[in-house]
């Protein structure tokens, strides 16, 4: 089960999640045409060198994906969607570093 307590963000393109340090809880993708990628990355741009890792979606999908302990993003979180269309729910919360 996905946690409920922390900000869940609902992405149709790409976009920062987060422009800082945050904990990535979790994921849900929904696909509704064709095949398509989602990129997650440690930063607050897409083609960063600091791929957190992507996820394939297949037709008519919709799959839940937890983070268990969550994942630490440093530089903040940002999503990338190739191809489509894919809508998506992000569980983050923001955190200090210091």
């Amino acid at each position: 089960m996905l946690p409920k307590h922390i900000p869940w963000r609902f992405c149709t393109g790409d976009q920062a999640i987060s422009n800082g340090p945050c904990l990535l809880h979790g994921l849900i993708y929904i696909l509704s045409t064709s095949d398509a990628i989602i990129y997650l990355y440690d930063d607050v741009a897409a083609n960063s060198e600091r791929l957190l890792g992507y996820f394939r979606a297949s037709t008519m999908s919709n799959q839940p994906v937890r983070f268990d302990p969550p994942m630490l993003c440093e530089r903040g979180l940002y999503i990338d969607f190739y191809a489509g269309p894919i809508y998506a729910w992000v569980g983050f919360e923001p955190v200090s570093l210091e």
